[in-house]
């Protein structure tokens, strides 16, 4: 289809050259990637949107959720779609975050196997990493995309989106092995982080993991009130927060992993 339409020429009167429509399509499938239809269609906007980051391109929605197989039409099976949908609509109130989720996933896996976990355990973790920030579904645009310094009650607003998200992913017994991931991803290795001001090796280790892929990937992309900054600015980074933001160690192992995959 895609190149059916790239490949047809357009004739109009006056107009001395041919003309030539781009287009992007995304595709969702019933009722392996939801069993309603508007959540298909907000999965298919999805997928569209990732099409559009390409000319002339389709692309088939995907989801590491699709993993889990409950029993179809099971209450699960519904809360699993939902969470889908509601980690959707989180990355796109910021289109500058698009596909943030799917990166901090990716880095998060990276520093695993590093680390040799098991393969259920990455498994969750990466369950865990890909919707870690779906507890912002209920915060405001204009706070999520303030461009200046947040007041005191804002980030008392951005504070509780882990205890949230962990509220979401408890409904769901599939995910709930992914729970330290949500809840402890903005935990600092020093106690100063939040929601529960955990410290060192009280951290869950999965939380540590996390927190060191979401700021990776969040000092690297392009922000509405800054520019992405290098690979080795972020690099250098993880390495001043060591032992104060970061867990040393992992910060070790992931600088190791991760320069064998950047480009």
């Amino acid at each position: 289809m895609v190149e059916t339409v790239r490949d047809h020429s357009f004739s109009l009167p006056l107009i001395t050259t041919d003309l030539y429509l781009t287009v992007s399509a995304g595709i969702a499938c019933f009722p392996a990637n939801a069993t309603d239809k508007n959540n298909l269609l907000k999965l298919a906007d999805h997928a569209m949107y990732s099409a559009k980051q390409k000319r002339n391109h389709a692309v088939l929605y995907s989801s590491v959720l699709d993993e889990i197989i409950p029993a179809t039409g099971s209450y699960q099976e519904n809360a699993i779609n939902t969470v889908k949908t509601l980690n959707i609509v989180v990355n796109a109130k910021d289109n500058y975050t698009y596909k943030h989720s799917e990166r901090v996933m990716y880095y998060t896996e990276v520093l695993a196997r590093q680390l040799a976990l098991a393969e259920n355990d990455i498994k969750h973790l990466k369950y865990g990493a890909f919707i870690h920030d779906i507890g912002k579904i209920n915060i405001d645009m204009s706070i999520l995309l303030k461009p200046g310094r947040l007041t005191n009650q804002e980030f008392a607003i951005i504070k509780q989106h882990p205890v949230t998200g962990a509220g979401i992913a408890q409904e769901i017994p599939a995910l709930h092995r992914s729970i330290p991931v949500i809840k402890y991803h903005h935990e600092r290795y020093d106690g100063r982080g939040y929601p529960e001001g955990l410290a060192g090796a009280d951290i869950p280790l999965w939380g540590r993991i996390a927190a060191i892929a979401d700021s990776f990937d969040a000092m690297t992309t392009k922000r509405t009130y800054k520019e992405a900054f290098t690979y080795q600015y972020a690099i250098d980074e993880l390495i001043k927060n060591s032992g104060t933001q970061f867990d040393p160690e992992l910060v070790d192992e992931f600088i190791k992993s991760v320069k064998e995959v950047l480009p």
